[in-house]
């Protein structure tokens, strides 16, 4: 078999891996808030935005379930 006919046509899905499995195949298992999504505590300690450029509300996030551990008081600065 062609590794031509495994690979996907459209790759874009891997420019953000953890968003797309968060947001398609593993879209039941997520908790979303807004721009914010993640996998609850029990799953895996991740989490995920769409972009780059968004800050999400953590405090909140915090509220619906997001685990303390993942979240920082001091996020990066957001390149312009």
């Amino acid at each position: 078999m062609a590794i031509n006919s495994l690979w996907p046509k459209d790759t874009s899905e891997l420019d953000n891996p953890m968003w797309s499995a968060l947001n398609r195949p593993h879209r039941e298992l997520a908790v979303q808030l807004d721009d914010l999504t993640w996998y609850p505590p029990s799953i895996a300690p991740f989490v995920a935005i769409p972009r780059e450029n968004i800050l999400p509300d953590l405090e909140s996030a915090h509220r619906h379930g997001l685990a303390p551990s993942l979240l920082r008081r001091h996020l990066p600065a957001i390149p312009t």
